[in-house]
C-alpha cells in the first residue's frame, strides 16, 4: 500500500479548503450576480462563446544542461456554455531549445491538456472539474543529460477539482479594471487565486499519485494602462515523498483592449523524471532551479472583441488575431490513434494595405495506446501581405521541424521555404 495515510490526510485537508474558500467566493459574488441577472439576460445557449490565446518566449539567465530560451503556446476554448454551466478544453505547451554547443537546437517538449473540463460560473470565479494529460519529454533528439541518468518519457492522466479567479485565465487578467478612467493612477492592491487537487488515474514513469497546484497573484497599481504585478504558487507532488515545486514571477501588463503584452521576470524549478542507466527503477525525480526573462501576448477573442469595427487608423498594432484547432480520430490507423492542430496567426503591424504577418503552428500525431505524442511538427511563417478590397498577396518565408519520438530513433527533418500567395480575402 503507497502511502494510504498521507493520501487521507491530504484529500481531507484540500477538502476542507475547498469548501471554505468556494463558501467565501459565493458569499462574495451573491449580489453580483442579482445585479448580472437584472441587467441582462444572455442567450441560454452559446457555442465557443471565447477564446484565449497566449504565446511567450524567453531567455534563460541561469539554467540546467545548457537550456537557452523557452517557447511557450496556451489555447483556452469555451467549446460550449449553458447558461452558468462550461464546457472548456485547455492546451499548455512548451518547447525548451538549447543542448551543448547548439543554443537554438530543440531538447525538450512538455505537453499539458485538460482534454474535458466542467465550469459552473459563479460571477468572479469558476468551480469545476477536469481530466487532464500531461507529457514530459517524449522527443530524445540529440541532447543528453551529463550525469548516470537517462530521460523518460512521463505521461500522467489526472482527474482533478479547481476554483479559478476568472483574472488568472488566459486573456482575462485585465479584468475589471477600468482603463477610460480619467484618473492616470490608481491604487488597485487586488489579490486573485486558483488551486486545484488531483488524483493519478495512470502513470508512466512518473511515481505520483496525487497533485496540488495554486497560484497567487496581487495586481499592485494602474499607471494608464500599465499594471505592475507579482504572482507567486507552484506544484505539490505527493507520493512516498512530498516535493515542492515553486514558481515566482514579476512583470508589468500592458492593456490595449483585446491584447495583454507583458514583459516578465521568472524564478521557479523544473520538473524531471529520470531513470539511472542500466537499472530497473521506475523513475526518480529532479528538480532544478531556474531565472526567465521574456515577453508574453495573450488575446481573448470574445463576441465583443470581434464585434469591433475594423479601425481606420493609418498604423495599426496587432489589427487582427486568428486561431484554430483541430482534432480527428483516424478510423485505422497502424501506428496513430488520431491527429491534433493548432494554429496561431498574427497581423503585427499594418500601414495602410500592407500588413507584416506570422504564423504559428503545431500538429502532433499521438499513439495508439494513450494520447501522448508520438510524433510532432512545429512551424513558424512571416512575411508581408498587400491587400486590395476582395483579394491578397503574400510573400513568406516559412521554417519547419518534424520530430519522431524516441521510438522511431529520433529522426528528424527540417524545412526552410521561401514563396508566395494568392488569394481572395475568405482565405486568410
Amino acid at each position: 500500500m503507497r502511502c494510504s495515510r498521507t493520501s487521507q490526510r491530504v484529500l481531507v485537508t484540500v477538502l476542507v479548503w475547498v469548501a471554505v474558500l468556494a463558501s467565501l467566493s459565493l458569499a462574495s459574488t451573491t449580489k453580483a450576480l442579482a445585479q448580472e441577472g437584472e441587467e441582462e439576460k444572455p442567450k441560454p445557449l452559446r457555442l465557443m462563446p471565447r477564446v484565449g490565446l497566449e504565446i511567450e518566449y524567453g531567455g534563460f539567465f541561469f539554467r540546467g544542461e545548457d537550456f537557452t530560451s523557452a517557447f511557450r503556446y496556451h489555447f483556452l476554448i469555451d467549446v460550449l456554455r449553458l447558461r452558468r454551466h462550461l464546457i472548456f478544453i485547455d492546451i499548455d505547451g512548451e518547447i525548451t531549445f538549447g543542448i551543448p554547443n547548439e543554443s537554438l537546437a530543440f531538447n525538450r517538449l512538455r505537453h499539458r491538456m485538460a482534454m474535458v473540463g466542467y465550469r459552473y460560473d459563479l460571477g468572479n470565479h469558476y468551480i469545476g472539474i477536469h481530466y487532464s494529460h500531461r507529457c514530459n519529454n517524449p522527443f530524445l533528439e540529440r541532447g543528453r543529460l551529463q550525469n548516470t541518468f537517462d530521460r523518460n518519457l512521463s505521461s500522467i492522466y489526472f482527474l482533478g477539482i479547481e476554483l479559478v479567479d476568472k483574472a488568472l485565465l488566459v486573456g482575462q487578467r485585465d479584468r475589471g479594471i477600468n482603463f477610460d478612467s480619467q484618473q492616470p493612477f490608481e491604487w488597485l492592491a487586488r489579490w486573485h487565486f486558483a488551486f486545484s487537487f488531483n488524483r493519478m488515474v495512470s502513470t508512466y514513469f512518473a511515481d505520483v499519485d496525487w497533485l496540488f497546484t495554486s497560484r497567487v497573484r496581487l495586481d499592485i497599481l494602474r499607471y494608464r494602462r500599465l499594471v505592475p504585478y507579482v504572482e507567486a504558487g507552484g506544484e505539490l507532488l505527493v507520493w512516498s515523498k512530498w516535493r515542492f515545486v515553486p514558481k515566482v514571477e514579476a512583470g508589468v501588463r500592458f492593456h490595449a483592449g483585446y491584447l495583454e503584452f507583458t514583459p516578465f521576470l521568472q524564478w521557479g524549478r523544473t520538473q524531471e523524471w529520470l531513470q539511472i542507466r542500466g537499472t530497473a527503477d521506475s523513475a526518480r525525480f529532479l528538480s532544478r532551479s531556474y531565472l526567465l526573462g521574456g515577453g508574453r501576448l495573450a488575446f481573448a477573442l470574445d463576441q465583443e472583441t470581434l464585434s469591433r469595427p475594423r479601425s481606420s487608423e493609418r498604423l495599426q498594432l496587432f489589427p487582427e488575431v486568428h486561431g484554430l484547432a483541430a482534432y480527428g480520430l483516424y478510423p485505422g490507423s497502424r501506428f496513430h490513434r488520431s491527429k491534433g492542430h493548432v494554429e496561431l496567426h498574427l497581423d503585427l503591424l499594418r500601414c495602410r494595405s500592407v500588413t507584416l504577418f506570422t504564423h504559428l503552428g503545431l500538429m502532433f500525431n499521438p499513439f495508439r495506446e494513450d494520447f501522448g505524442p508520438d510524433k510532432i511538427k512545429i512551424w513558424v511563417e512571416y512575411g508581408l501581405r498587400y491587400s486590395w478590397d476582395r483579394f491578397f498577396l503574400e510573400a513568406f518565408m516559412r521554417d519547419a521541424r518534424r520530430l519522431d519520438a524516441v521510438t522511431f530513433r529520433g529522426l528528424r527533418e527540417s524545412a526552410h521555404q521561401a514563396g508566395g500567395r494568392v488569394g481572395n480575402r475568405g482565405m486568410l
